[in-house]
């Protein structure tokens, strides 16, 4: 394996398994987990996905595991804040919280509430919202995808994420539609009749943030051979990137992505040969 293609995967992929579109059962999605911090692609696997409202349904499922409290998890924060917070409290396996907000209001109400005990990813449409949450010394996040094809941002818009982040030395995560390394129409969904859609790649998003000032131009590549990674960095259509920008990549920016996949990634990537 390239260093590069390791500096950009380790510890990448949040497992998403309980959300569309594969929308697996709990005891499922908890078995896959356990499989594949145990496989061999362990190094690229990060957190569980959970919603705050079944963390009982995960507790009951787990413990039918061999071992227990082996779950890395990131929560899902509903419009309750004070009362998700009351309910993870005193769970040393939550990692970090995930929630939206609309407005500055919102992203007040939810540093109050969670007063830095836990990592906080905050989902937001307006950009000029990002002063907030890094003055609150939170994290951003971005969707990226869905099942339908209006819920995927064009490349300007997730270009000018990425370009607002990187100026305010900001980290984030993405989510949603993530599942293929190179941006690609694929179905947006694992039904026979599921639309057609043209979806954005991770290793796409990962490179943009390497270079920001191309990032629209990089979200919008569909063709492999732009891209190549070495054991002394990477590159896009001659753009080079160094193996430390690489690493501030993923230490400070791009942090993990959410998918309801972790195999497809990874098998993609070994069609590649990036893998």
């Amino acid at each position: 394996m390239k260093q590069s293609v390791r500096i950009l995967l380790d510890s990448l992929i949040d497992y998403a398994g309980l959300f569309p579109p594969a929308g697996l059962s709990m005891p499922v999605a908890v078995r896959n987990y356990d499989e594949y911090r145990r496989s061999e692609h362990a190094w690229a696997l990060g957190r569980f996905i959970v919603p705050v409202a079944r963390l009982e349904e995960l507790d009951d499922a787990s413990a039918d595991e061999e071992q227990t409290g082996f779950l890395q998890l990131s929560v899902l924060a509903g419009d309750d804040i004070d009362a998700d917070v009351r309910a993870i409290e005193g769970r040393h396996e939550i990692e970090s919280i995930e929630l939206k907000a609309a407005d500055k209001k919102a992203i007040e109400r939810a540093a109050k509430a969670i007063g830095g005990a836990w990592m906080t990813y905050v989902e937001v449409s307006d950009l000029a919202l990002l002063d907030t949450i890094r003055k609150r010394g939170m994290r951003a996040k971005i969707r990226t995808g869905g099942v339908t094809p209006d819920a995927i941002p064009e490349p300007e818009h997730v270009g000018a994420f990425i370009r607002a982040c990187v100026d305010r030395k900001l980290a984030f995560k993405a989510t949603a539609g993530l599942h293929h390394p190179l941006r690609c129409q694929r179905a947006l969904t694992y039904e026979n009749d599921a639309p057609l859609a043209t979806m954005h790649g991770f290793i796409n998003l990962l490179m943009a943030t390497a270079l920001p000032r191309l990032a629209t131009e990089i979200l919008a590549e569909t063709d492999v051979a732009s891209f190549d990674f070495g054991h002394g960095g990477a590159a896009w259509r001659g753009e080079r990137v160094t193996v430390e920008k690489l690493m501030s990549v993923r230490r400070d920016f791009v942090t993990s992505f959410g998918s309801c996949s972790f195999t497809e990634p990874i098998d993609e990537l070994k069609e590649l040969d990036w893998l």
